[in-house]
């Protein structure tokens, strides 16, 4: 039996491609097994996003040669797939590591990716069309099987001026919505309960296929076609299309998740019109206010970026005021990272990186205040929260509630007896919070 194990780097994006190409190679007739030195191959899915991303990547691949020319396991050959391939591929850059392994498979040569599994080992495989953008109904689950990720766009085309994911990923590549609705159908049957739609920018679903967005079109499908669904969330929506239409069905759509990630990235209009992100400060606030009059009790996640080229000391406490003003309730932020390929790249003014991330430091020292004072408004209240994991040695069920999404956003943690099982949505009362956690009492 031919063996396999994978590595996954990145984002949930990328853990969606992987789940789809073990699929495919399960389906041909290869094991997955769970430890790199019991595989005979070993597939690494890159990040590369950030010099970071890139970085950790390469380390990745580095353990894995080493582990093969040590001839102490099983190891034969080492696969390198997904965004760190095409980097290489699209900026003509040579990296050393990458030159010893037994293959690269860039985004856009993914659907060969069988083909040149099956090259390696001997088997007379042919390519199809397994392309991580394709059809997705051979995927292999490798989270719990009740919360699952469904990426219904690859590639974007806001191209916003430090971001690299239009050169690696491509244009905006849409699913047809039949497809995301038989993709959920599916994963509904083998017990999902939460359904993550995740893209770069879901909101500009369909735009490619359809001429125009078509995300509430989706959603209106979506929640006449499943049953025993509770949740769906939406993650990554552009602030810039956000419209009344959108905030009212979510508001009377149960089945939708009061929450919403919504990165605006920063709040200074100079440098909103620098990055292109298509709004301004005012936009912004309307936005917000919008959201938190149309959608009772919504939860806001964000992500904003310190140092961006020509982010002066009064932008950056611009930026400090309004999440003090706009409070989220959560947020995630990053230093800008200059990218070989991006607009900003060549931008006057930069940053010194030690400013940047002194000024990232202040601003998730700042949320932990804030993401504290906007948990305090549900001590008391009654929610459903979706177990996660059980510990029988503490008596204590991990889960989540709406406005906590998966792998970013914290635990509720609930006292009680084994019937506590994971995938149950059970009603809690929240007793407790933290800046990022919270208590609750199965009721």
């Amino acid at each position: 039996m031919h063996t396999f194990s994978f590595i996954s780097l990145g984002c949930a994006k990328n853990r969606v491609d992987a789940e789809t190409v073990i699929g495919e190679l399960i389906h041909r007739g290869l094991q997955l097994v769970p430890l790199e030195e019991d595989a005979l191959l070993v597939i690494i899915n890159t990040c590369a996003f950030l010099q970071e991303a890139r970085q950790e990547a390469l380390d990745t691949v580095k353990q894995c040669i080493k582990a093969k020319k040590s001839g102490q396991r099983r190891l034969q050959h080492v696969v390198v797939m997904g965004c760190l391939a095409q980097y290489v591929k699209g900026f003509g850059l040579e990296s050393g590591v990458l030159k010893e392994v037994d293959a690269t498979v860039s985004l856009d040569e993914a659907h060969e990716m069988p083909e040149r599994i099956g090259s390696l080992l001997g088997l007379p495989w042919k390519g199809n069309t397994s392309n991580p953008a394709g059809p997705s109904y051979r995927r292999f689950l490798t989270t719990a099987p009740y919360s699952v990720n469904i990426k219904i766009t690859e590639g974007c085309e806001n191209f916003c001026s430090y971001c690299l994911i239009p050169a690696l990923r491509g244009p905006l590549k849409s699913k047809a919505v039949e497809e995301v609705v038989a993709e959920v159908q599916a994963v509904e049957k083998l017990g999902a309960r939460e359904i993550n739609l995740i893209g770069q920018d879901i909101s500009l679903f369909g735009a490619d296929r359809y001429g125009k967005p078509a995300l509430l079109q989706l959603l209106q499908r979506l929640v006449t076609s499943i049953s025993s669904v509770s949740w769906v969330r939406l993650l990554y929506v552009h602030p810039a299309r956000v419209d009344r239409r959108l905030v009212d069905f979510m508001a009377r759509e149960p089945l939708l998740c009061k929450y919403l990630d919504l990165p605006i990235q920063h709040v200074n209009t100079r440098l909103l019109n620098l990055m292109g992100r298509r709004t301004t400060r005012e936009d912004l606030i309307k936005v917000y206010e919008l959201l938190r009059a149309g959608v009772p009790n919504i939860a806001l996640r964000t992500t904003v970026m310190t140092g961006y080229p020509g982010e002066s000391e009064a932008a950056f406490q611009e930026l400090l005021e309004f999440l003090r003003a706009y409070p989220f309730e959560r947020l995630g932020s990053f230093a800008y990272s200059p990218e070989t390929g991006t607009r900003a790249y060549a931008s006057p003014g930069r940053v010194r990186p030690e400013i940047a991330a002194a000024r990232q430091h202040m601003v998730m020292e700042q949320q932990k205040t804030i993401s504290r004072e906007q948990n305090r408004s549900l001590l008391g209240t009654r929610t459903p929260a979706l177990v996660e994991s059980y510990d029988p040695g503490k008596r204590k069920a991990y889960g989540r509630i709406y406005a906590q999404a998966p792998e970013v956003d914290g635990k509720i943690i609930i006292p009680g007896p084994r019937s506590l099982r994971p995938g149950k949505l059970v009603p809690v009362r929240i007793t407790g919070v933290g800046s990022y956690d919270f208590m609750g009492e199965r009721l």
